[in-house]
């Protein structure tokens, strides 16, 4: 009798640290996502480095040597973030046509755009 008891109870003690471990591993998760949040660091940022999962202290040295600017253009190629690509995309397009408000420049000496035969999304 002695012996299912000592059992139930170590079952119950190892249920508890399992429990314990995961729930502290979420918090600290959440607890890193917060603090690049809260610095000011671009959501992509903040996923790229959630996503290498290193020690904090050289997570924040890494940005502030390479820059947030290089951390996003190396991020976002391998997330799914392709709204940001396509939103940048078209910023540079209408940048380079002389607009910025998106309306496009109509074509010059009666040739069609190049952007008349493609299909937006």
């Amino acid at each position: 009798m002695l012996f299912w008891i000592s059992l139930a109870i170590g079952l119950v003690l190892a249920l508890m640290t399992a429990g314990l471990v995961l729930s502290m591993s979420r918090a600290e998760r959440r607890a890193r996502r917060n603090l690049y949040r809260s610095l000011g660091l671009a959501e992509t940022t903040v996923e790229f480095l959630m996503e290498r999962n290193r020690d904090v202290l050289t997570e924040l040295t890494y940005v502030r040597r390479e820059g947030e600017a290089k951390i996003r253009r190396e991020a976002l190629p391998r997330g799914a973030n392709i709204s940001a690509l396509r939103a940048s995309a078209q910023l540079e397009r209408n940048l380079g046509q002389g607009s910025i408000l998106g309306d496009e420049a109509p074509p010059a000496s009666g040739m069609s755009s190049a952007t008349d035969g493609q299909t937006r999304h």
